[in-house]
């Protein structure tokens, strides 16, 4: 699927040109696919994970009303029963050092998977399009060949049928061309 859209990205891009697509400039159009935007993103994404790796969490704030009155004569007073509380705290969760060292060595592994996982599909993609323009210029050649061949043996066959009317050739020979 990739070759593919890399094929036609590369034929509209040679419509578009003055002169032929060279080899050089079809790999240097290929470093330019959205493809490797995508991991360049993956990529940046993955070091800025990394930088809060292995970090505290945040703080949570905690509010709560405890024994609050919803019956009875004390109903919705706070100073009607001795039991209700108001409670407002703040909590930090601590995990191990070793679970945040843990959490910073997966960041840097993850950094390390997307800066390779960059470069081979840069390389991949370099490849195919390499291999598609290998594939163009051979094409055009067998082209030219093919139509040297046709050029060749066009007396050939106009002039076929005449001879076998005249007597010249046998009919079999009129497909020989």
């Amino acid at each position: 699927m990739r070759l593919i859209l890399l094929l036609a990205g590369l034929g509209l891009a040679n419509a578009a040109q003055a002169g032929p697509l060279t080899f050089n400039a079809a790999r240097e159009m290929a470093l330019q696919s959205p493809v490797l935007a995508a991991t360049a993103a993956d990529l940046e994404a993955a070091k800025s994970q990394g930088k809060a790796a292995g970090r505290l969490p945040d703080p949570k704030l905690r509010v709560g009303l405890d024994n609050f009155p919803i019956s009875g004569p004390p109903t919705g007073t706070f100073g009607g029963d001795s039991m209700t509380m108001v409670s407002v705290g703040l909590m930090q969760d601590r995990p191990s050092a070793a679970k945040r060292e843990a959490a910073r060595q997966a960041a840097r592994a993850e950094v390390t998977t997307a800066g390779a996982r960059q470069a081979v599909t840069a390389r991949e993609t370099q490849l195919a399009a390499a291999l598609a323009w290998i594939d163009l210029f051979y094409t055009d050649q067998k082209l030219a060949a093919l139509a040297a061949v046709e050029r060749a043996i066009t007396p050939l066959r106009d002039t076929a049928p005449a001879a076998v009317t005249t007597g010249d050739a046998r009919p079999g020979q009129a497909l020989e061309a």
